[in-house]
């Protein structure tokens, strides 16, 4: 897990001119912990690659639902999910599937139970997957 906080920067005018975050790293969690929590997750069908749908709910918080290509289950062609789970954790869930991300689909969605506002558009699916890989993720 990442710990994210603000952080000020003041000037000697004893004026606040940058605000930004700094995360920290807290703790690591392993497959079979996340096993424990998530079970749906993992052994999936996974011949014909897996999706990672991706909700944002607020400028540092994404939820990752993982589903088999070969066996989604929708209803009105959506994808049901469960309980999310952070970008890290989803990342270490795929660690343990035997397939190269070639064979894995980072898809964002808007989750209904959010009321955080992106658009999703080609800039916003490049920055997501980069976000996703990367190794300073949630």
């Amino acid at each position: 897990y990442r710990l994210t906080v603000p952080f000020w920067i003041q000037e000697d005018d004893g004026y606040i001119k940058h605000k930004t975050w700094i995360e920290f790293d807290i703790s690591t969690v392993s497959p079979a912990a996340l096993f424990e929590k998530y079970p749906q997750f993992y052994g999936l069908n996974s011949e014909e690659g897996l999706t990672v749908y991706v909700s944002q709910f607020n400028r540092a918080n994404y939820s990752c639902y993982l589903v088999s290509n070969a066996e989604c289950e929708t209803i009105d062609g959506r994808p049901i999910f469960s309980t999310g789970v952070s970008i890290s954790n989803m990342r270490t869930i795929l660690s343990t599937y035997n397939i190269s991300r070639d064979e894995i689909t980072i898809e964002p969605m808007q989750n209904l139970l959010s009321s955080y506002y992106y658009e999703i558009n080609d800039e916003y699916r490049k920055n997501l997957e980069v976000k996703f890989w990367s190794d300073n993720t949630k």
